[in-house]
């Protein structure tokens, strides 16, 4: 018998002889069961063609499951995929300008970014779970749907980075061109930093007014709502990176709650570029004056 580290804390226990079929219990406040992660894989892999978790030496296989049994799968894959993202949030933090080698890997902004906008897709293939399935079955794959889904829930995330970092080593993707294609999906966040097109960032104006057919009005309206909630929630003296990730999560929030055009990009991005843009701003404002 071999103990790996549960996503949820407690150890759970694997046999060398049926390595796919490793047991994962779900949040106990959801439902009281165990479920194989071929389960969930399945499950996921029947509700999205681009993104799915799986493992090395299986390939998942749909099974039918009732309306609790999915709501619960799914409340526990999005726990999963918000550490993942507070997880990434922290080594772009800790990586700051230079660059680590993990496993192999490159670690960069550039590169987390990356696997940032690839895990908000398999957020998206997930949905909501505190709005629950509101499409009909045959409906999943269409636009109203993907907007719904796209909102990024980590309000219920538990646990601590190590958590999340498990989770990673399972999450895996497709290749298909859909998957990181910024061109085709307008709602993709871009590679590179806002505000910063001749030094391979991008324009907000052009990426929400341009590509995302915002109005001027909605333009001007969630970028000052965005500074006056720095100006109330934050230091302004500080930088982005700064700033507690916990206020920043609330800004983003309340944004998506008073502006629904927000809802539909991942991880609420956005406002966390507006937020980046303008502290940078203040932030060396002050330290000119000191």
């Amino acid at each position: 018998m071999q103990s790996s580290p549960s996503l949820n804390g407690p150890a759970v226990t694997n046999t060398d002889s049926v390595p796919s079929q490793m047991p994962i219990t779900v949040p106990d406040n959801e439902h009281n069961t165990s479920r194989s992660f071929d389960d969930i894989t399945g499950h996921l892999s029947r509700v999205s063609n681009t993104t799915m978790v799986t493992t090395a030496e299986s390939t998942a296989i749909p099974i039918p499951c009732t309306p609790t049994e999915e709501a619960a799968e799914r409340h526990f894959l999005q726990d999963c995929v918000a550490r993942l993202v507070r997880y990434l949030d922290e080594l772009k933090h800790k990586s700051g300008d230079q660059d680590y080698v993990h496993d192999s890997y490159i670690v960069n902004e550039a590169n987390i970014e990356r696997l940032r906008t690839r895990v908000q897709f398999l957020d998206a293939s997930i949905g909501s779970f505190d709005k629950g399935w509101t499409a009909a079955p045959e409906d999943r794959d269409g636009p109203a749907y993907m907007a719904e889904v796209m909102v990024v829930e980590t309000t219920n995330c538990k646990g601590g980075y190590a958590a999340s970092k498990q989770a990673s080593m399972s999450v895996v993707t497709t290749g298909d061109i859909h998957e990181d294609d910024t061109i085709n999906n307008p709602y993709n966040k871009p590679l590179g930093e806002p505000n910063r097109p001749n030094s391979g960032g991008y324009s907000l104006v052009d990426k929400l007014i341009k590509d995302g057919k915002w109005t001027k009005q909605q333009y001007q309206g969630v970028m000052d709502r965005v500074h006056e909630m720095a100006k109330n929630e934050l230091n302004i003296s500080l930088s982005y990176r700064e700033q507690s990730e916990k206020k920043k999560l609330k800004i983003c929030e309340q944004m998506a709650r008073e502006y629904p055009i927000l809802q539909r990009y991942p991880d609420i991005w956005p406002v966390r570029d507006f937020l980046k843009v303008y502290l940078k701003s203040t932030s060396a404002f002050n330290r000119h004056q000191n």
